[in-house]
């Protein structure tokens, strides 16, 4: 199963890019934890590999002490640690 790469950019819409925008401001609208948020079916993570990636994550985050700003970094790295570990398995 191939890495996700880290994105180059990552574009945060703007009251102006939403379509149906009522006018609310948009920090009227809650912004969600990654606890919150369920990885989408089609993701292609089993259950078992998105819990290796999560214990993986959050052992780098705890190493680091929770400094905010590097969670998708730890995500990634994680993800690489889990696809090494399970290619050794497979040869």
């Amino acid at each position: 199963m191939p890495t996700m790469s880290r994105p180059k950019a990552i574009a945060v819409p703007t009251e102006t890019d939403i379509p149906d925008w009522n006018g609310d401001s948009l920090d009227d609208y809650p912004v969600l934890g990654a606890d919150q948020i369920e990885p989408a079916a089609d993701a292609g993570l089993d259950d078992d590999r998105h819990r290796r990636i999560a214990e993986r994550a959050y052992e780098r985050a705890e190493r680091r002490g929770f400094s905010p700003g590097h969670e998708l970094d730890d995500w990634l790295a994680a993800e690489t640690e889990d696809d090494e570990e399970q290619n050794g398995r497979q040869h």
